[in-house]
């Protein structure tokens, strides 16, 4: 499957459930979106204050400090139940310190980064979740 701006809303939205993102946290949706901008910007230089916030409280008709907030809420939230940590395995190299949580703007893009290098490695083919194995890998 060729990678579209729906496979890769489906991805992350898959990615955000294995780790356990609370789905009732509004945050959980603000941050998938937040993901999904960071990983359209072609020169990857979109910074979080300045063009993602604003995009993702436009489409939910907030304020910026409000996706701010619930994202953080959200990742801290995550990490005090101990599930964030599985980003490490999932990616296979640690990106989440066991003893603090990452950062709105360090979470966003690593996650962002890692799947544009996944989707270039696969050549613009949209890899399958590997669950079994907790790695992201392309299924064939």
């Amino acid at each position: 499957m060729t990678i579209n701006e729906r496979n890769l809303e489906k991805y992350v939205d898959n990615l955000l459930k294995l780790v356990a993102f609370k789905r009732k946290l509004i945050g959980c949706e603000y941050l998938k979106h937040a993901i999904l901008l960071k990983c359209s910007c072609d020169n990857n230089r979109a910074r979080l204050n300045k063009d993602i916030y604003p995009k993702v409280a436009e489409m939910f008709c907030t304020a910026n400090t409000n996706v701010e907030r619930a994202i953080r809420n959200a990742i801290l939230d995550c990490h005090r139940n101990g599930c964030l940590i599985e980003l490490n395995s999932i990616f296979g190299h640690p990106i989440v310190h066991k003893n603090y949580p990452p950062t709105n703007g360090e979470l966003i893009c690593t996650i962002a980064t890692e799947l544009q290098g996944i989707v270039r490695e696969n050549e613009g083919m949209m890899p399958s979740f590997n669950i079994s194995h907790h790695r992201l890998t392309a299924i064939d």
